[in-house]
């Protein structure tokens, strides 16, 4: 058996000046290269007084010995905006999707943190989650309004969801893809509800 002290690991110090702390990391398959893997984060961001100043959304990857290569994705958010973050990217048939809250607008990039196809949704909203099938990509989120929102880039516009028992859906759970379709699962505040829908 091996035990944790015998794994290869890296801690990761981010290099972007004044970086407070990193949060929310996630973690997937490296696409490009079988016995590596691509992590996702942000940092938080301090002032020139040490207090929290704004965030940046990071992806990276790492090799099969977690040396951290091609770190890079997202410009630090303007002062006093701290909120964002990122969902675990998906990896799938050589590609690496991944979605992050960019200052409140959710964010699509294909193969991260080098990616050149980019989608920023009009809507904005939190907690972004992603799903790819049959060469459709679906990404939905919790809109601002407080409905679930999907939305299928490269397209900039998205749906609101109103699927539960009372008409709303306002806190998204889950996303899943299967054979070019979407199932988006919610809750409803009201009544403690889950709801799950279908979306082509």
């Amino acid at each position: 058996m091996t035990s944790a002290g015998d794994l290869p690991r890296q801690r990761i110090r981010s290099a972007l000046p004044h970086a407070l702390h990193n949060a929310a990391p996630s973690m997937t398959l490296d696409p490009a290269d079988p016995g590596g893997a691509a992590p996702a984060w942000f940092v938080t961001l301090s002032d020139a007084h040490g207090m929290q100043d704004g965030a940046v959304v990071r992806f990276a990857r790492a090799d099969g010995r977690c040396r951290l290569a091609r770190e890079g994705l997202g410009a630090p958010a303007p002062p006093a905006s701290p909120e964002r973050g990122c969902a675990r990217p998906v990896h799938l048939r050589g590609n690496l999707h991944g979605v992050y809250e960019d200052n409140d607008k959710i964010t699509y990039t294909l193969n991260p943190p080098t990616g050149t196809v980019v989608t920023h949704f009009q809507t904005k909203g939190n907690v972004p989650q992603v799903a790819h099938s049959a060469g459709k990509t679906f990404v939905a989120w919790t809109h601002n309004l407080q409905r679930v929102a999907v939305g299928e880039p490269p397209a900039a516009s998205s749906v609101k969801l109103e699927f539960g028992p009372s008409g709303s859906t306002d806190q998204l759970i889950g996303l899943v893809a299967f054979d070019g379709k979407a199932t988006v699962l919610g809750a409803t505040s009201a009544n403690f509800t889950l709801c799950a829908r279908t979306q082509t």
